[in-house]
């Protein structure tokens, strides 16, 4: 058996790190390509942060008025 040096640990870290990063970025294109697609209206806001966070609000007076008038 031989013995793993801390290349291979380093190297191992690395590559997990780079699979989170690829998921989050996968996450992040499907949630957006949704949103093209959602049918409710949602307006975005950038955050004042460092992260560059960015909220969506949706408005639910409309989700209730549509499914009024599909009663109807």
């Amino acid at each position: 058996m031989t013995q793993r040096d801390d290349g291979h640990d380093f190297r191992d870290s690395k590559n997990k790190g780079q699979a989170y990063e690829r998921k989050q970025e996968e996450i992040l294109n499907s949630f957006q390509a949704w949103l093209e697609k959602c049918p409710v209206d949602y307006d975005e806001h950038l955050q004042t942060s460092d992260d560059d966070i960015t909220t969506i609000n949706f408005h639910y007076k409309n989700i209730w008025n549509r499914k009024q008038k599909e009663r109807v």
